[in-house]
C-alpha cells in the first residue's frame, strides 16, 4: 500500500478513535452526572462546557476526522491501492459523511 494513503489512513483513524473517546466520556462520566445534577444543573454545566471551548474542538475534531478519511479514500482511489482498502476506508467516509450531518431537528 502507497504510504501516503497510510499515512491518511492512520491520521483519520487517530482522529476518529479521539471522538469515539469524546464519546464515551460522555455516556459513562458525564450522562450519569447529569442524573444526580438534575436537568437545570447540568444545563448550565453543558452550555458552559460545550458552547466555550467545546464549539471550537468539537467543530475542528468532527470536521477534521470527515476530512482526513475522505482524503485517505479519495487517495485511495487516484492510487495503487488493494480493492479491500478502497472499499473499507469507502465505507468508512460514507459513514463519517453521514456522523457529520447535524441531526433533522438543528439544520436551519
Amino acid at each position: 500500500m502507497d504510504s501516503i494513503v497510510r499515512d491518511a489512513a492512520v491520521a483519520a483513524l487517530l482522529l476518529s478513535g479521539r471522538l469515539a473517546g469524546l464519546s464515551l466520556d460522555k455516556i459513562i462520566v458525564q450522562l450519569p452526572a447529569r442524573r444526580r445534577m438534575g436537568a437545570v444543573g447540568y444545563a448550565g454545566y453543558a452550555r458552559a462546557a460545550d458552547l466555550g471551548n467545546g464549539v471550537v474542538f468539537y467543530a475542528v475534531a468532527g470536521i477534521g476526522a470527515a476530512v482526513l478519511t475522505v482524503t485517505a479514500f479519495g487517495l485511495a482511489l487516484t492510487r495503487s491501492t488493494p480493492e479491500t482498502v478502497r472499499v473499507l476506508l469507502g465505507a468508512g467516509a460514507g459513514c463519517r459523511c453521514c456522523a457529520a450531518r447535524p441531526p433533522a431537528g438543528l439544520r436551519p
